[in-house]
């Protein structure tokens, strides 16, 4: 709940009054200072505690300023000096409409600018009223969850919406593990009223709690009763106050290209009716986080590839100055059949190639690459620019790219 005296107060509203000798909005003297006077922060407050609908303000800074009642009773991270950022399902970059769920309900976000500081989101459930129905809830859950999971395919932030969304539909607090380069095992958690929190530990951690370590194996594929094992260090999983949690659930998280991994459900109450939909949602999770992986190792495989592909550095030559512009046709990658290449000599002299491959995208790419890297390979034994450029027989450029073609010149600088 809000802590009204603590509150920052909202900006205080316009000391304009209308009378029929006046238009709207017209400000009249002789008005008493009483009726001119601001109302108090505390009475604003309770006004918006009135509202149906779920008000929350931020400022410049994404800092929560103000929470309705009604904001603060669904969604109990959203309180006064927080960032917005990663609370409610808000990501923080917002300008538009944005949709979250609650407790398997999908919500609408609707934003207004109060000032140049301020920016109030009023929140309402983008479904009808319906009477309740568990099954239903838990359906509208996890196709929310499906949809928010496969919004990203970034793996920090899909970690972040997994132990996010769990809360507190399935539990009070949601972490997961997975293993990590050197032996040690990287966590993410996300508990009621915190924050997300990440970092990695070494392997003991999974004989922290009870089933963990064979969730993580794979050696196991439904959910598993735990337990935290006294003395052991729980400060990837807990908040220092949680206390002793009432039920535990390890769950193994399984997909293609995700060996090993575990999603651990903390609650204050037991929960063992939402078992099977503990199970789905896991799977779910594990699908989205391995779609991200997937991605995140064809982003570095093809960052790589760029990098090599890209112009080097241009060389400092005596009495000359260069200066290059790299811009391929397509954006969606930074290479393209353009090239250059600057190749200078000891004596004071250098070889500038340029070319320009007929075509674009990553095979232009590759068949530039594939004339730089040869005409760097035969500098030692031909320096004749006309005879360097001729030297290099097609079939070892071209190979099978036989429907491309180039065109390319050489200039060589005198010392």
């Amino acid at each position: 709940m809000v802590d009204r005296h603590s509150a920052p107060g909202i900006p205080e509203p316009a000391r304009w009054v209308a009378t029929r000798s006046a238009p709207t909005g017209t400000r009249v003297d002789g008005i008493p200072l009483s009726r001119q006077e601001t109302v108090d922060a505390a009475v604003w407050q309770a006004l918006l505690d009135t509202a149906d609908k779920a008000v929350v303000v931020h400022d410049g800074r994404r800092l929560v300023r103000v929470v309705s009642r009604r904001a603060a009773e669904l969604f109990p991270d959203l309180r006064p000096g927080v960032e917005l950022a990663g609370v409610a399902g808000f990501t923080g970059s917002e300008q538009n409409e944005v949709e979250t769920t609650c407790q398997g309900v999908p919500w609408r976000w609707i934003p207004t600018r109060l000032d140049e500081d301020h920016v109030a989101w009023q929140g309402d459930s983008a479904e009808p009223a319906e009477p309740w129905c568990e099954k239903c809830a838990q359906a509208r859950f996890l196709v929310n969850s499906s949809r928010l999971l496969g919004s990203s395919l970034r793996r920090d932030q899909t970690l972040r919406s997994i132990v996010q969304l769990a809360v507190p539909t399935l539990a009070d607090c949601c972490a997961v593990v997975l293993p990590a380069k050197r032996g040690r095992v990287e966590w993410w958690r996300y508990s009621r009223g915190g924050d997300t929190e990440h970092g990695r530990m070494g392997q003991h951690v999974l004989r922290s709690v009870t089933s963990l370590a064979e969730a993580f194996s794979g050696s196991a594929t439904k959910p598993l009763p735990g337990q935290p094992v006294p003395g052991a260090r729980l400060d990837w999983l807990l908040e220092p106050d949680f206390g002793d949690p009432g039920s535990v659930v390890v769950v193994p998280l399984r997909h293609e290209g995700l060996d090993a991994g575990a999603l651990v459900l903390a609650s204050n109450d037991s929960r063992d009716e939402q078992l099977d939909i503990v199970r789905d949602y896991a799977g779910r999770a594990a699908a989205a986080l391995s779609s991200a992986h997937s991605f995140s190792e064809q982003a570095r495989a093809t960052e790589a590839l760029e990098s090599s592909l890209l112009p080097s550095p241009l060389p400092e030559v005596p009495g000359i100055v260069w200066s290059a512009c790299y811009r391929p046709a397509h954006s969606g990658i930074r290479v393209g059949g353009d090239f250059y290449d600057v190749y200078p000599d000891s004596d004071g002299r250098a070889l500038f190639l340029l070319g320009d491959v007929c075509g674009n995208g990553v095979e232009a790419a590759t068949l530039a690459g594939r004339i730089r890297h040869t005409v760097e390979a035969l500098r030692p034994v031909e320096t004749e620019p006309t005879k360097l450029l001729h030297r290099p027989r097609p079939p070892v450029l071209y190979g099978t790219n036989s429907g491309l073609s180039l065109a390319n010149c050489m200039l060589s600088t005198g010392a």
